[in-house]
């Protein structure tokens, strides 16, 4: 990620002099020692936790649901969106860590 001011890209976590307050870190650019929070990289991470997470949850479910119902072959319908939605929810979360490298952190004044 980068710094808003000077496009400087570097990783919080390897900064000295971090203070978190719950979730949110503020921290100096090393640069041109501008403070900073990592508030942006929280939502990406909460958003890529949503998409791939929900996505295997949901092939998990329908798995189960086609394995504990009687029959012998899968219905269309849990074939959809076995095929269909549980790849598009991963994508959207590799999406989203493919952002993290060029989203800036949050300026604090």
């Amino acid at each position: 990620m980068k710094c808003p001011v000077c496009s400087e890209e570097f990783g919080y976590l390897r900064l000295d002099n971090l203070e978190k307050v719950k979730k949110e870190t503020f921290f100096n650019c090393p640069k041109c020692g501008q403070r900073l929070s990592n508030s942006p990289l929280l939502e990406i991470q909460r958003k890529m936790d949503f998409f791939i997470y929900g996505a295997l949850t949901l092939l998990i479910v329908l798995l189960g649901v086609e394995y504990i119902t009687p029959g012998d072959s899968m219905s269309l319908l849990s074939t959809v969106i076995i095929l269909t939605i549980c790849p598009i929810l991963l994508l959207l979360g590799i999406l989203q860590m493919n952002k993290m490298d060029t989203t800036e952190y949050r300026k604090i004044d």
